[in-house]
This record gives C-alpha cells, structure tokens and sequence, in this order.
C-alpha cells in the first residue's frame, strides 16, 4: 500500500506543471477574479481597450518590419547563393582548412560585388553631370570595372584596419 501511495505521489509530481496549468485554467473559467460578488467596480477600466489597441497595433508594426527584414535578409541570401559567393567561400575555407580565410574570401567577393553596381551608377550620374558622353557598352565596360576594382580596394583597406586592430588587440 505505501509503495502505491508513493508511486502516485511520484507521478503527481511530475505532473505537477501540468496540473498547475490546469488549475489556472479552471479558475479563469469559473471568473474566479478574487474581489466580492457585490463589488461595485466590477472591474471596469476606461482606457484598458485603447492601451490594448495600442499593444495590438505596436505588436502589428513590429511584425511587418520583422516579416519585411526576413524578406530582405532571404533575397539577399538567394543573391549570393546564385552568384556563388557564399558556395565558393565555403570551399576556400575548407581547402585552405582555415575559418578566416574562406571570411576573407566573402568579405573581398561581397565587395566586389557590390561595387560593381556602384561603379555603373557613379559613371552614368558623372557623365550626366560633367556632359561627357560614353556608348552603353563603353560606359557599362568602364563603370564595371571601376567598380569592382574600387570594391576590391576598399575590401584591402578594410582587411587592413582589421589586421592592424587584431594585432593591436591581441598584444594588450
């Protein structure tokens, strides 16, 4: 009889989260709010809806700008997935049998590969301004490789100031 009685007592302890979860739940539904049943306040509280909208219309922004970031962070995943920037730093990262070395890679291929764009739009907005004129193939030819020559420049900088920093730091 006592083992009985402890085996039970046992399996009521491990349920014990589950049975607190019921309980809670059994006392909202009964309206168990703890005032008297003759209360006059009846828990009426006048700006309760509007700071519920508010919650409800704040929770509703953060969700779209969180649902818009994630859409955003996927495009940019998808890029650099067709581009084979992320796969082919991947492999120089395991050939080279070093983490910063396939980082360097990404961080030099990322570079150029948004300075390429860059390096078209800054020709074009320059030849509008200064009034010289380019052929579409001259002028997508030249603004590209400006661009990915002045990506993979400020990608060296960069590398550089990191360099210079993780030595810095590491003497300390």
């Amino acid at each position: 009889m006592v083992e009985h009685f402890q085996a039970a007592h046992i399996r009521l302890l491990a349920m014990r989260p589950a049975v607190l979860v019921y309980f809670l739940l059994a006392t909202v539904a009964l309206g168990a709010t703890g005032a008297p049943p003759g209360d006059a306040d009846d828990g009426f509280a006048p700006m309760l809806l509007p700071a519920a909208l508010f919650c409800i219309c704040v929770l509703l922004i953060l969700l779209g700008i969180g649902i818009g970031l994630a859409g955003v962070m996927a495009l940019c995943a998808s890029i650099l997935a067709a581009l084979g920037i992320a796969s082919s730093s991947v492999i120089i990262g395991i050939f080279r049998r070093r983490f910063s070395s396939g980082l360097r890679a990404f961080h030099y291929q990322v570079l150029a590969a948004l300075g390429w764009p860059a390096g078209i739009g800054l020709l074009w907005c320059g030849s509008n301004l200064f009034d010289i004129h380019f052929g579409i193939r001259r002028g997508l030819l030249i603004g590209s490789l400006s661009g990915i020559c002045g990506g993979l420049l400020l990608a060296f900088a960069l590398d550089g100031i990191a360099r210079f920093m993780c030595r810095r730091l590491a003497f300390r």
